[in-house]
């Protein structure tokens, strides 16, 4: 583990590695749209907490809310009332 990966629509492996970025603000346009959309994927799985997407991909929580705020403003992920996770908004990935 240790790689953030999300493959593109052609199936290659980006080369990037996320978990040793701190800030949101070093991290390129294609690198952040790979990255919501791995989060939108796993929370299209069944519902998470920050903690665990972080632990998932082995990156920064701080990264994750960064991505997590993102996906809330485009209306995509929901935070759940009766707990600290979040689920998507529609079924993406069917």
């Amino acid at each position: 583990m240790g790689n953030f990966v999300a493959y593109s629509k052609f199936g290659k492996k980006p080369d990037y590695i996320l978990n040793k970025i701190k800030h949101p603000g070093n991290i390129g346009k294609l690198k952040k749209t790979c990255a919501k959309r791995a989060i939108l994927w796993l929370l299209s799985k069944a519902p998470h907490s920050v903690k665990e997407i972080a632990d998932h991909f082995e990156i920064s929580p701080e990264l994750i809310k960064f991505f997590i705020g993102e996906l809330i403003a485009d209306k995509k992920v929901v935070k759940l009332e009766e707990s600290s996770r979040y689920k998507v908004t529609l079924n993406l990935y069917k």
